[in-house]
């Protein structure tokens, strides 16, 4: 759960996630002096509030920091991604083939215990 929630504020979404509270905010707000459609035009015309500002100024200081290469993490997404060896576990001297060539001796098959049931004659 802690891997998934770094890889999600490590991909910048929670400022997506914050982005859409303060135009919901900002709808939310408008709509209560003007109509629906009237709100939604002036959220969108550019004016940003506070939040919004907040907003775009954590974004632009995110994309201005700088990417260091780290080739060690390359390595361990290749070994992540390597296909590990087989391991097949037997019984001893038990060899698995399709369900058709399974034969047993004859002097392994047994008779049923009891006689096949009979009808009832009328």
């Amino acid at each position: 759960m802690g891997l998934l929630v770094l890889s999600v504020l490590g991909s910048g979404v929670q400022w997506d996630l914050l982005q859409l509270f303060a135009w919901g905010r900002m709808i939310s707000e408008h709509a209560r002096t003007m109509t629906f459609a009237a709100a939604v035009g002036k959220t969108f015309d550019g004016e940003m509030c506070p939040l919004c500002g907040m907003v775009a100024a954590a974004k632009k200081q995110e994309q201005s920091l700088p990417n260091a290469p780290d080739t060690q993490s390359e390595n361990k997404l290749l070994l992540f991604f390597q296909s590990g060896a087989r391991v097949i576990i037997s019984a001893p001297g038990v060899e698995f083939g399709p369900p058709g060539d399974v034969m047993l001796p004859a002097d392994v098959c047994f008779a049923p215990p009891v006689p096949p049931p009979r009808q009832a004659c009328a």
